[in-house]
């Protein structure tokens, strides 16, 4: 790609995005460790809330299918303004709901928004990238994870002392405002008027005549972030409900977990230049397979010795799985990006939507598997997901090595 973006332009755009990211964290898992709150508003049971859940994803698939094109065709800025208005505000209209109908209706379309608002943001990440010549993905990745490890922890604190509602709307109030500020402060650009030979809407494959490297790609970041996206469903109503632990410390291993990630994504970009981003993969598949077995099989063991000494071995074991897991959409998105035969934003959209099919089908499995068995046999699928990762790290183009 022929970079047009002045680099003192780009530096500016990437502080704003660090901000964006860090902001979007803190809106879209306030909510997660307080599932099981919701789960009890619409009197419903963990299988049947997880079914509702992994349904919401239509949304999101139906978003992929169109957002790629449009931030082609007309820029990220407008869609970031439109979507993250749609974003914010569906957050909050998605935890007044006390009908299971209802809620459904509603977490479709806070999906398909979220979408939209990630599609754009991701679109601006890679221009910032290639722009500035060095790994920053990693970066905005691990701001999101940041101000997602914030609320959770904030979130197990208020718990007690504020409603869910009234929590959600308070952080849209602060956050959206800010959000529109930083967003105004981006690149404003259309990708389809940075390289002329970069392909137009009907240049572009039909996806099942997309290159053979991305769907790959896609399926080997779905086995990478299996174990991120099921545990911001699964992990504090598996603390709660199996583990019996009691709202409040029954978010720690989510937080934990969210801090792992942080701590990873923050460091992604410079280990990937020490020993090569196809090498971090297949480290951090074995971590997070070790981690995500720990988690589980040893918490549930320990139950039977006691509460808190299972909550321990949990939140040791999600901490290494979110650190297996931290690599993972850097990684994989970074080497979708390099894929010449389609724009970026819509290669990336593209990913991220057959990655939405993929764990839209792995959540009712595992929601099934969870009716049936019981969570603790149903969430080691998301453990052994990332061996397949390890296998299928030679597919990321690896950064070059560099001696220290």
């Amino acid at each position: 790609m022929i970079n047009l973006i002045p680099v003192a332009t780009a530096e500016k755009s990437r502080i704003a995005l660090r901000k964006i990211y860090f902001l979007l964290g803190i809106g879209m898992m306030a909510w997660a460790p307080r599932f099981p709150e919701l789960q009890e508003q619409l009197n419903l049971s963990a299988s049947k809330f997880g079914f509702l859940l992994s349904f919401g994803s239509a949304g999101s698939i139906l978003a992929f299918s169109l957002m790629g094109h449009l931030v082609h065709a007309f820029g990220a800025k407008p869609v970031l303004f439109i979507s993250g208005a749609f974003t914010y505000t569906a957050m909050v209209i998605v935890t007044l709901s006390e009908s299971p109908i209802v809620f459904q209706i509603t977490l479709i379309l806070f999906s398909a928004s979220i979408v939209a608002y990630n599609v754009a943001l991701n679109a601006q990440s890679i221009l910032i990238q290639n722009s500035l010549n060095r790994p920053v993905l990693g970066q905005f990745h691990g701001s999101w994870s940041a101000g997602a490890f914030l609320t959770s922890g904030l979130s197990g604190i208020v718990a007690p002392l504020i409603s869910l509602q009234l929590h959600i709307l308070i952080l849209a109030l602060i956050l959206f405002p800010i959000a529109t500020y930083q967003t105004r402060k981006l690149i404003d650009f259309k990708p389809a008027e940075l390289n002329d030979e970069l392909p137009s809407r009907q240049q572009v494959p039909p996806i099942w005549l997309a290159p053979k490297l991305q769907w790959i790609l896609s399926i080997g970041m779905t086995c990478g972030v299996l174990i991120e996206f099921i545990g911001a469903d699964w992990i504090t109503i598996y603390t709660h409900e199996h583990l019996n632990v009691p709202t409040g410390p029954d978010a720690i291993p989510i937080t934990v977990f969210m801090l792992a990630i942080i701590i990873g994504r923050l460091n992604t970009d410079r280990l990937a230049q020490a020993v090569g981003m196809d090498n971090l993969v297949r480290i951090s598949g074995y971590v997070g397979f070790i981690g995500g077995v720990i988690a589980i099989t040893g918490s549930h063991v320990m139950r039977d010795v006691g509460m808190w000494q299972a909550l321990l071995i949990a939140a040791f074991g999600y901490f290494l799985a979110g650190l297996g897991t931290a690599c993972m959409t850097p990684a994989f998105f970074s080497a979708g990006s390099r894929i010449s035969s389609s724009p970026a934003a819509v290669t990336l959209s593209r990913m991220a939507m057959l990655n939405h099919v993929f764990v839209w089908n792995f959540k009712l499995l595992i929601a099934a598997l969870a009716a049936a068995f019981g969570m603790h046999i149903a969430l080691l699928i998301p453990a052994f997901t990332l061996l397949a990762v390890v296998a299928l790290a030679k597919y990321v183009i690896a950064q070059p090595a560099v001696k220290s």
